[in-house]
Formats: structure tokens, sequence, C-alpha cells
């Protein structure tokens, strides 16, 4: 998935026509040397996607591959403004054509990254894990997942193919059949199940308990409802995640309740970061 995504983002820049404005270069293919600074602080992740968009370039285009990727900031390690994130020496084509590609990547992930290790830390002083959700750019899940990963330690489900999680919608299909489904998918399934718990549905919350589900979401809960729900519940039978309505300002609240998770989607909201490719002369 990683290389078809990295492929449509070039082949949106340069279709099977290439890059016509180094087509004509008469040193095309002699090496420059560019430099990535970040004009934002950050956290660093994925740096391994540029020598990968490169590689891809080359390949699709058939060209000469030899270059120079060099990542100066670890994944996961923080880097200032002003900061040299790379250090990249490649034909002039194969820099040039790749640069916006290298940059729109590593501006979005970064930002994802610095995101997530601010949520994380904002609650590192509580067992509960920050999670992502599915709310990503469509087909940059994978990347963002692991950007999110890189900041916060810790992830959510991929996609609807590798946990079941039963939400509003879906009890409102079920209707009175909940037992019967649930009963239905331990059967024939061992993947985690998660039922979302509403203020509509609490009425339901020791019947989905008693089946065996693994997580209970409590969704649109304020923190001291959340907090007299999982005491008053035996929580050796199960995880609680909190999600809807959390905000930086309030994420250490519900970390205080006692909860095992808190899902957000403030991380893929966040900002890309600035960044710039420099050429050397």
């Amino acid at each position: 998935m990683r290389e078809e995504i990295v492929k449509l983002a070039l082949m949106e820049d340069l279709t099977h026509i290439g890059d016509l404005s180094t087509q004509y270069l008469d040193k095309k293919l002699k090496p420059i040397k560019a430099k990535i600074i970040a004009k934002d602080k950050g956290i660093m992740a994925c740096g391994k996607l540029g020598k990968e968009i490169i590689n891809i370039y080359q390949s699709l285009f058939k060209l000469d591959k030899s270059y120079e990727y060099k990542q100066l900031i670890a994944d996961g390690d923080p880097f200032e403004t002003g900061g040299i994130l790379f250090e990249i020496s490649a034909p002039a084509q194969s820099l040039l054509a790749c640069e916006r590609t290298i940059l729109n990547f590593s501006q979005r992930l970064c930002a994802i990254a610095t995101k997530a290790k601010e949520l994380n830390k904002l609650i590192k002083d509580y067992p509960a894990q920050v999670l992502d959700t599915r709310k990503t750019m469509p087909g940059l899940r994978e990347l963002e997942k692991e950007a999110f990963e890189i900041g916060a330690g810790s992830k959510h489900r991929m996609g609807l193919y590798d946990m079941v999680m039963l939400k509003e919608n879906h009890l409102a299909a079920i209707g009175e059949d909940l037992i019967e489904t649930i009963n239905k998918i331990k059967e024939n399934t061992d993947v985690k199940i998660e039922v979302e718990i509403n203020k509509d549905n609490l009425d339901k919350l020791q019947t989905v308990i008693d089946l065996g589900v693994d997580i209970v979401m409590l969704d649109n809960f304020k923190p001291k409802e959340i907090k007299k729900i999982i005491n008053n519940t035996d929580r050796s039978k199960v995880k609680f995640e909190a999600s809807g309505g959390i905000t930086e300002s309030n994420i250490e609240d519900f970390a205080r309740t006692g909860i095992d998770y808190i899902s957000t989607s403030l991380a893929s909201r966040q900002p890309n970061l600035d960044m710039s490719l420099i050429v050397e002369n």
C-alpha cells in the first residue's frame, strides 16, 4: 500500500509526461546538493519516505539510480525551527521532480507526530493511552497512523477489517438482536470487539460487558460521568475508551478518570508543518 501511495502522489504531479521544467536542462543528470530545512519546530516521522520517493520516481521513469539521502533527525526526535532535517545529493532531474512530493509528505507526517507527542505528554502521569481514529486523509491512513504511533507510541485499529467496532449506527441497525449479534461474532472470529455506549443506550452497558466484549467506548460523556461509570464496573472484565469532545484543554481531565484509552482525531486535524528544500549553489 505504501508504494502505491507514493506512486499515486508522483503521478499526480508528473503523469506519463514527466517534469517539463527539468526535461530540457543541459545539466539534468549532474548531481546537485540540497537540504530540507524546518520552518517550524516539531517531531520527525517517517523520515525514510523521501528516499523511497526518489527510488520509485527513478524506477517509474527508468532513470539512473544514483543519489545520496541522509536523514539527520531520527524518527521520534524533536527538531527546531531552522534545523536541517535531510541532506540530499541526486541528479537535478530526480531531485527537482521529487521535491514537492517529499515536502508534502514530510510536512504532513511530522505535523501528526508532533501533535500526537503533545497529546501524549499531557497525559503522561496517567495510565491512559491516547489513540488515533479512522478520520485520516483517504489513501494516507497507513502513513498517518505510522506517524501517530511515532509520536504517541500507540495506535487504534487500521480499518474495518482488523477489529469489530459496533457504533451507534450499527446498534441502530441491529436493534433488539444485540446479544445474538455479539454471540455470533464471538463464535466466528477471535478479533477484538468494541461496543459504543452513549447516554441513550447506557442501560446496555452491563449486558455487553457480560457478553465478553473487549472494549467499551464511552461516547460523549463528561469526565465526571466516565469516572462514575468505570468506578462502578468490574474493570477486570473490560477496557474502557473515552471518545467525543476531547480537546487539548480537557484531555487530562479524561485521563484522570482512570480510563484505559482516549481516542481523538486532534492529530490528524493538525495543520501541516512548514519546510523548504534549498539547493546549494
